[in-house]
């Protein structure tokens, strides 16, 4: 199918944006308790986190009317990437660091739910089976990588984790410092090559 062959970059980058996605979703807690050392204030972040990725839609979906879908989702993603880059870096204390960077890259949410999604139905639509199985095909293909991202995402974090023998009852500075670039400095990389990938792709 000429509309599968078509969307091969747009699948591509949605797993690998929806992979970096899902690593940090699956270590937050941890994070924030052994690194930051503010699990107190866990369900404030998350708050926070949904909070601006729900305000900041508004901002995307503008930005795609402007543009193009395709532009808005990659400054959206050029955005994570940017403050996301500073994680690693942080440590026990830096809770207003963090929660600055959990603001700034949780603005990004709202497009990466909504843009991609979007733009698999646009080429559906675009189609001449849009209303029958084609269309019917790119939603069960979002819908696997989306499960697929998250169970490879918490398969990637404790596997390694494991692999090292990581304590969390038992930490060290070492195993705090695998668990910073597992958490910050992989997410960077994969959307990184999500952005390499969607390039690729012509709307």
């Amino acid at each position: 199918m000429k509309e599968l062959t078509h969307s091969k970059y747009l699948f591509g980058a949605f797993f690998l944006n929806s992979l970096a996605n899902a690593i940090p979703a699956t270590l937050f807690l941890l994070y924030v308790e052994l690194v930051i050392g503010s699990k107190d204030k866990v369900g404030l972040l998350l708050l926070l986190y949904f909070f601006s990725g729900i305000v900041a839609l508004v901002f995307w979906s503008y930005l795609a009317k402007k543009s193009s879908k395709k532009t808005a989702w990659t400054f959206s993603i050029l955005n994570a990437i940017v403050f996301f880059s500073f994680v690693p870096i942080l440590g026990e204390g830096d809770f207003l660091f963090f929660l600055i960077i959990t603001v700034f890259s949780g603005l990004s949410l709202g497009a990466d739910m909504a843009l991609p999604a979007s733009m698999q139905a646009d080429v559906a639509q675009n189609s001449k089976s849009s209303q029958g199985e084609l269309g019917g095909t790119f939603f069960g293909f979002f819908a696997m990588i989306t499960k697929f991202s998250l169970a490879l995402g918490v398969g990637i974090t404790f596997g390694v984790l494991g692999l090292l023998d990581f304590e969390p009852t038992a930490v060290t500075q070492e195993s705090l410092l695998i668990l910073s670039l597992l958490y910050g400095a992989l997410p960077v990389i994969l959307k990184l090559l999500a952005l390499i990938v969607l390039r690729k792709y012509d709307e």
